[in-house]
């Protein structure tokens, strides 16, 4: 939830229980910090939006250096050998 209000993440907890959802809840202090555009929304549901928004592209990010420092790695394994002699050139 992208919001550090403790009140409402109570409440959303209680409601999901309630409902017998089983999520995994996290605010906006359970993640690496991003940064976050101000709340210029003209109601809640936009600002809450805007904030949802935030936090996608900021994961994403965090994802994609992740991976960019995985693939700096050597490869663990071994990598099967070609069966083509030759590769073909391209559009033949």
């Amino acid at each position: 939830m992208a919001s550090r209000n403790r009140k409402k993440l109570a409440e959303l907890r209680r409601v999901l229980d309630g409902a017998g959802v089983a999520l995994t809840l996290l605010s906006l202090d359970d993640v690496e910090p991003f940064d976050e555009a101000p709340e210029t929304g003209a109601t809640f549901p936009r600002s809450t939006l805007d904030k949802m928004l935030d936090a996608a592209m900021g994961a994403c990010e965090q994802l994609f250096a992740v991976q960019r420092e995985a693939l700096e790695l050597p490869y663990p394994g071994v990598l099967p050998e070609s069966s083509e002699s030759a590769k073909k050139a391209f559009g033949s």
